[in-house]
């Protein structure tokens, strides 16, 4: 436990945060990885468009488009996340409709926006984004995990047509948040650890609070 400025604080790690550093250009994107990389996530790309007949991404801020992919978002999480164990609110609808109310507010002042990979009334893949201060930040992505589908990849397909968007566009960084897992450790260029602060005034009440609140969070996270 610290003391700073008459407060007694304490930190709970929670753990790595992945980021990729977008570069200026495409070249210099494309020279991230490896030929075969590359030519692997072609050949995906192709085979999708061979079993579906169509495939398209866009990142979405029109409040009409908005609206039509958001209900797929949520029905596409729901299915993923059916038979696995989640407390996210939004396998309910009136837990997601709240983040479906905010994406559209927040995309109108470009402070958000929906990254959709799809096949005419199909979603194959999205990533739901928040942005500020020219930082684009990851809070939640999804594929769907139809077999014929999910073999091919979407979800890196999805990336990979964002981040060129994104460096024309100009945007300097990507935050995959918390949780290094591989779909976006292929992607990062550094991990940023993460801390949760708990802080009380600095006497005993406060200490003992800084402590019944520590052990409360250490078992909430962990």
């Amino acid at each position: 436990m610290y003391v700073f400025k008459n407060k007694f604080v304490k930190y709970i790690y929670i753990g790595k945060a992945p980021y990729f550093l977008l570069p200026d250009t495409l070249t210099d994107f494309k020279k991230r990885h490896k030929r075969k990389f590359w030519y692997n996530l072609r050949w995906q790309e192709k085979k999708l468009r061979e079993e579906l007949g169509d495939l398209r991404f866009e990142i979405l801020y029109d409040e009409k488009k908005l609206s039509k992919f958001l209900i797929k978002v949520f029905e596409l999480f729901k299915e993923r996340w059916k038979d696995e164990y989640t407390s996210s609110a939004w396998k309910r609808w009136d837990g997601f409709k709240k983040y479906a109310d905010a994406m559209i507010e927040l995309a109108k002042q470009k402070k958000a926006f929906l990254a959709v990979l799809y096949s005419g009334e199909f979603l194959l893949s999205f990533a739901y984004c928040l942005v500020e201060n020219n930082i684009v930040y990851l809070y939640q992505q999804c594929s769907t995990r139809d077999k014929k589908i999910a073999k091919y990849s979407p979800g890196k397909i999805l990336f990979w047509k964002l981040f060129e968007q994104l460096i024309e566009q100009g945007y300097k960084k990507f935050d995959f948040m918390l949780g290094e897992r591989y779909y976006k450790m292929e992607w990062a260029t550094g991990c940023e650890e993460i801390f949760f602060k708990i802080e009380g005034d600095r006497n005993i009440k406060g200490y003992l609070s800084v402590w019944v609140k520590f052990l409360f969070y250490k078992t909430k996270f962990f």
